[in-house]
């Protein structure tokens, strides 16, 4: 079975690769050419964007993921 991780950050991807390697019969295929990769109002909605965007390239499924460092000490911005 295939499943394709959109990123264009090869670490993320071999982060990704080594979780994943005890799914047996699991291919994890890299999704790099994707352009509009960061165009959601948050880390969700680009990742959402991301997976929506790499899985019209292919007919397996995509995941994506996006970070955000999350500080509550900090003032909200407005």
């Amino acid at each position: 079975m295939k499943l394709g991780l959109v990123t264009s950050n090869i670490g993320k991807y071999e982060e990704f690769k080594r979780t994943l390697k005890k799914i047996e019969n699991l291919e994890l295929i890299l999704i790099d050419n994707i352009s509009n990769s960061n165009e959601g109002s948050n880390i969700e909605k680009n990742a959402q964007t991301k997976a929506l965007t790499g899985s019209m390239e292919v007919t397996y499924p995509v995941i994506a993921t996006d970070e955000g460092l999350f500080l509550d000490f900090l003032p909200k911005s407005e």
